[in-house]
């Protein structure tokens, strides 16, 4: 609802032009995994926020495993919220949509909610991880 603007583009960039900082709030919701490695790659090195991505573990492992191989920093994949959002038992996609908004709004406010978030897997050595 605060939004300054909304942007529809292709989804393989480049995206240096949106001017990305701590009040941006970078979400990924692709349908497959063919775009999200290539858009998480830019995403985990900006300043934002927030940076969150959806998606089973299996795909959250395949991207992180390969975004590690082209030399990511562990760093910059472990401030990557996947899964997104909070724990709070949600089913429907309207359930989802709450629990990831209710994660943004607590990053938002500075809260310690890691505690309330879904388990992440751990990240291996394999996947940039110590």
């Amino acid at each position: 609802p605060e939004a300054a603007e909304v942007l529809v583009r292709p989804l393989t960039g480049p995206f240096d032009d949106l001017g990305v900082n701590r009040s941006t709030y970078l979400l990924i919701t692709t349908r497959g995994h063919q775009h999200d490695q290539g858009i998480l790659g830019w995403a985990a090195l900006q300043p934002a926020g927030y940076v969150g991505m959806i998606g089973s573990r299996a795909k959250r492992k395949a991207v992180f495993e390969a975004l590690a191989a082209e030399g990511v920093a562990p760093e910059a994949l472990a401030k990557v919220r996947t899964p997104m959002g909070l724990d709070l038992g949600a089913r429907t996609p309207g359930e989802i949509a709450v629990s990831i908004v209710s994660e943004m709004i607590a990053v938002r406010r500075g809260r310690n909610v890691e505690e309330k978030r879904f388990r992440q897997v751990q990240v291996s050595a394999a996947e940039g991880g110590a």
